[in-house]
């Protein structure tokens, strides 16, 4: 869901942006879906993921869009793996029952009760759970530590990785953008987020 999306200063403009990501999401990553993200209370959404991958890969390409978009609001989300008793609705992620849809709901509010914590993830196996969710808290770590004035060159860091070239897009001197590269840790965010993926493929070729 959003968070504390009732203090926008415009409660339009904050829900046509976020229609807009995730349109944009379902558009690219259709693959990673049985049911598409879809929103359900207003500044909620929900989706049925195909694994636990597209799921991760899902949550960092929802992060990444809204650091292209300067982030004009922050996400918190339950990534939660039960049992779905009904048909998947492959169009809309609605008409479906079953304690995993529960559960996560469940979850997601006593997740707002913690107000500075934006991921969890609760899987079968409670010790993969928490390995999760510690990536996660490291990822929100510092992902959440940039300032807006920082967003053009993050974002540019993450398009073109290397210094020189993001220098050049900006420019810039080259030896502060290095520098910038250093102290806004882009190399740690980009491990941490490689990081994360790759946990999932060890997971599955255990």
């Amino acid at each position: 869901d959003i968070i504390q999306s009732s203090r926008a200063t415009s409660g339009r403009e904050l829900m046509e942006t976020f229609q807009g990501v995730i349109r944009k999401i379902n558009q690219e990553y259709s693959s990673r879906f049985y049911s598409p993200m879809t929103i359900t209370l207003g500044d909620e959404f929900q989706s049925v993921v195909v694994n636990l991958d597209a799921g991760i890969q899902s949550i960092i390409a929802l992060e990444e869009e809204l650091l292209a978009l300067e982030k004009p609001f922050s996400l918190r989300y339950v990534l939660h793996y039960g049992k779905i008793e009904t048909p998947l609705n492959p169009v809309v992620a609605y008409e479906m029952i079953g304690p995993g849809l529960t559960d996560a709901r469940k979850m997601l509010n006593q997740l707002k009760s913690r107000s500075k914590v934006r991921f969890e993830v609760r899987l079968a196996n409670q010790e993969l759970s928490e390995h999760f969710s510690r990536l996660f808290h490291l990822y929100q770590y510092f992902y959440d530590r940039w300032n807006k004035k920082d967003y053009t060159l993050v974002n540019t860091f993450l398009e073109f990785r290397d210094y020189k070239i993001v220098a050049r897009k900006l420019s810039k001197d080259p030896s502060l953008v290095w520098r910038r590269n250093r102290s806004l840790c882009i190399p740690e965010y980009i491990s941490l987020k490689q990081l994360l993926v790759s946990s999932t493929k060890l997971i599955r070729h255990a």
